[in-house]
């Protein structure tokens, strides 16, 4: 059961990730981005590091 318990702060953080790349592709601001989405300036640049450091792994990984 506690699988399951995890499983949807795992699957919102996904939602706010994807939610993060969208509004950056529209030119939003870290602050605006912040604001839609409720979290902290800090937050935002966490999942946008996150982001970036997945993106970076697949492609290396499609590299090779």
């Amino acid at each position: 059961h506690r699988d399951l318990h995890s499983f949807p702060t795992r699957r919102s953080s996904d939602l706010s990730q994807a939610k993060l790349l969208q509004l950056k592709q529209q030119g939003l601001s870290d602050t605006d981005i912040s604001q839609t989405l409720g979290l902290s300036l800090t937050q935002i640049r966490k999942h946008w590091s996150k982001l970036l450091e997945q993106a970076w792994e697949l492609r290396n990984l499609s590299v090779g």
